[in-house]
C-alpha cells in the first residue's frame, strides 16, 4: 500500500485526506458532501468524484479507503453494527467493515459504539470514537476526561484503553433551534461574539437548571442588563455553561474539535476554574485512523 485515504463522513460535512503508507497528508479536501446532500444513496458516485482531484498523484483504482462517522449509519452506505463500548479501543481496527467498491478498490468504515451511559440510558456514537482512539494515543495520561463539542457533544471518561462511561449533550441543536426559532432571539442582530455576555451566560447555566433561566435571555435585555448585542452569546453560554455543570467534579478536561467551538467550550471551563486542554479534532481523527491501519 503505497497511500491511502481516510475520510470523515458526516450527515452535513465530507471530509478526505490523501497519505502516504507512513501517514503523512500529501493532500486534504473538505465539501460540503454529507449524508443529506447524496441523492439516491449514490455513495460510490460521490466518493469518485471527490478522490479523482488525486488522479494525477496516485493510481485511483488501488487506492483504499478508510471512512468513519455517520456514513456507516442506518442513513449511510452501509448500517455498520454498533460494537459494545465496553470494548478495548486498540479491538476496534478488528472490526472494521470490509467491501468493495465499483472501481475495484477495497473500503472499510469504522464501526460506532453503544452502550448505557450514567443515566442508565442507551447511548451511541458514530465518528467521535475514531477520534478517541486518536486522543488516547497522542495523550500519555493514564485517564482522560474529554469533551467532544458539537451538535450533538460527547462527554467521555477513558481509563487506559477503556470507555468508563460516555453521553451526548445536545447543546449545539438546542442553541440552533432556539437561534432560529425562539422568541428570545427575534428582532435580535446576529452577533455572537460578546464575551461578558457569553461568560455572564455560563455562569448562570452552570448554576441554575437550565429551563428557569433560558427566559432571561429576554428579561435581561429588558430591564437592561444586557444589550441586543450580547443576547446570542448569552445564550450561548447559558447553554454551554449548563452542559458543563454535569463536569461539576472533573478538575482537567480535555477538549476535542475545531478551533472556533473548542475556544468557547476552552473560555468556559478557564472561567469556572477548571483545567483545559484543546486538542486539535482533525489530528485526533488521523491518529485514530493510523492506529486502526496499524502495519496494513
Amino acid at each position: 500500500m503505497k497511500h491511502y485515504v481516510a475520510v470523515d463522513w458526516g450527515t452535513t460535512n465530507f471530509r478526505a485526506y490523501l497519505l502516504t503508507e507512513q501517514h503523512r497528508v500529501v493532500s486534504k479536501l473538505s465539501e460540503n458532501k454529507g449524508l443529506l446532500s447524496v441523492k439516491n444513496r449514490d455513495f460510490s458516485t460521490v466518493l469518485l468524484q471527490s478522490i479523482r482531484q488525486w488522479k494525477d498523484m496516485v493510481d485511483i483504482a488501488s487506492l483504499p479507503i478508510y471512512m468513519a462517522g455517520m456514513i456507516g449509519s442506518r442513513k449511510g452506505w452501509y448500517e455498520v453494527p454498533y460494537l459494545p463500548s465496553s470494548i478495548e479501543l486498540s479491538d476496534i481496527k478488528e472490526n472494521l467493515y470490509e467491501f468493495s467498491l465499483d472501481w475495484g478498490a477495497k473500503a472499510f468504515i469504522v464501526p460506532g459504539l453503544q452502550g448505557k451511559n450514567c443515566f442508565s440510558l442507551n447511548d451511541v456514537m458514530r465518528g467521535e470514537e475514531t477520534q478517541l482512539v486518536g486522543l488516547r494515543k497522542l495523550i500519555p495520561d493514564s485517564s482522560i476526561s474529554a469533551i467532544f463539542p458539537g451538535t450533538h457533544s460527547k462527554h467521555m471518561s477513558l481509563v487506559e484503553e477503556h470507555i468508563t462511561d460516555f453521553y451526548t449533550v445536545m447543546t449545539g441543536e438546542l442553541f440552533a433551534l432556539l437561534n432560529q426559532y425562539s422568541i428570545l432571539t427575534k428582532d435580535i442582530p446576529e452577533y455572537y461574539d460578546d464575551q461578558n455576555g457569553f461568560l455572564l451566560g455560563v455562569e448562570k447555566g452552570y448554576c441554575n437548571p437550565l429551563n428557569s433561566v433560558l427566559f432571561s435571555a429576554r428579561t435581561l435585555l429588558l430591564d437592561g442588563s444586557i444589550s441586543s448585542d450580547s443576547v446570542r452569546s448569552y445564550l450561548s453560554g447559558l447553554l454551554i455553561g449548563n452542559e458543563l455543570a454535569l463536569l461539576r467534579h472533573v478538575d482537567n478536561i480535555f477538549i476535542v474539535g475545531g478551533e472556533s467551538l473548542s475556544h468557547k467550550y476552552d473560555v468556559a471551563l478557564s472561567f469556572l476554574g477548571k483545567q483545559a486542554h484543546t486538542v486539535n479534532g482533525e489530528a485526533c481523527f488521523l491518529a485514530g485512523m493510523k492506529a486502526f491501519l496499524g502495519d496494513k
